[in-house]
């Protein structure tokens, strides 16, 4: 038995720091930084203009898909400007579960913008406008880790969709909003099925669930949308990928509103683990197909993911063979965090993990 479980974690998380001036502050503005690319870098700004002038509107007969639908892509007729000026209200965004402010209303917005779009694709997919979503990210970790962040944790707390009565609430409440996003469970919330019973697979959190269709020889994942996902690059040219071709394959899918840590989904010794393999953060061409009305990843193509930020581990089971894990951050993640003892495991330093972990 040979399993691949992925793990695509929407919404905003943490991430590594860098020009940070006080809390809550950056040197420069992301918002600042892409204006002054478009202004500097003649290549950039034609690839922008570019974008703007190939935006498609939606195929009719996935149109209905999307999570809030629409006839027109909501870029047509827009510009560079008006893009700043989502971004802008996007970097100080308070979030909230539903309504205007809801995180994933941007995140559907912006995929309207490299919807089936090459130009938009090169922007968000290649420097030196990925090496700007990568500032974008940081710069909205920082503001969603300070003080500033706070003001709708409420209305999260207050969602019964929540269940904040599961999670450990911090003397004083929440300090950030990431300290919410991040929060802990208390103990006994989640029982691990059959925890000496390897033929059982759990649920490395809580997650939709969705089943790819078996791995075949040369180490593809096909699809049904007839793409593949190559296993190798995924686990970016471990020697680890050969065990994998003939095994089964697993997508869970988190949500804003749910539990946002991850868990050994088997017992056994970790063999490796990688955390930060480096790639885009925005990219997948039809967000619409993806969502696919609620039923999200079902039926989906998952081959973009070989080029996303990511990180692995693989798990080495006494008797059925090896498990892989690759958490994948999507959109505003900007990393997948290991702990730090599954970090950067080798065959040479093996980890005991245990399912649960």
């Amino acid at each position: 038995m040979s399993v691949v479980v992925f793990i695509f974690i929407f919404a905003p998380n943490t991430v590594p720091v860098r020009n940070v001036t006080g809390q809550g502050d950056v040197e420069t503005s992301p918002i600042e930084e892409l204006r002054n690319l478009y202004d500097s870098n003649k290549e950039f700004r034609q690839t922008m203009d570019k974008a703007f002038t190939h935006m498609r509107d939606p195929d009719p007969n996935t149109a209905d898909l999307w999570p809030n639908p629409t006839d027109v892509n909501p870029w047509k007729g827009k510009n560079f400007d008006d893009l700043l000026e989502f971004f802008e209200e996007w970097y100080y965004l308070q979030p909230t579960p539903s309504g205007a402010q809801d995180e994933f209303n941007y995140i559907e917005k912006f995929a309207w913008f490299y919807y089936k779009n090459e130009y938009g694709q090169q922007i968000v997919g290649q420097d030196p406008g990925l090496s700007w979503t990568r500032d974008f990210v940081e710069a909205r970790r920082i503001f969603l880790q300070s003080p500033e962040s706070t003001a709708t944790i409420q209305i999260w707390v207050d969602d019964p969709t929540i269940h904040i009565e599961e999670y450990i609430v911090p003397p004083g409440g929440f300090e950030s909003f990431n300290q919410f996003f991040i929060r802990e469970l208390k103990p006994g919330t989640r029982t691990v099925a059959s925890p000496l019973d390897d033929t059982v697979l759990v649920s490395p959190t809580d997650c939709v669930l969705n089943m790819i269709n078996p791995l075949t020889p040369g180490a593809k994942i096909p699809t049904k949308l007839n793409q593949e996902l190559n296993v190798e690059e995924l686990l970016a040219g471990s020697e680890y990928a050969q065990y994998f071709e003939t095994g089964t394959a697993i997508s869970c899918i988190l949500m804003p509103t749910t539990y946002h840590h991850y868990h050994a989904v088997v017992s056994g010794v970790m063999v490796e683990s990688r955390q930060d393999v480096t790639g885009s953060y925005w990219g997948i061409q039809d967000f619409g197909s993806f969502f696919n009305a609620g039923n999200i990843g079902y039926g989906a193509s998952y081959s973009v993911f070989e080029r996303f930020r990511r990180g692995y581990f693989v798990i080495q089971t006494d008797e059925y063979g090896y498990v892989a894990m690759i958490p994948v951050g999507l959109d505003t993640i900007g990393s997948v965090v290991f702990e730090e003892k599954y970090k950067n495991v080798n065959p040479q330093n093996p980890v005991p993990v245990y399912k649960g972990d």
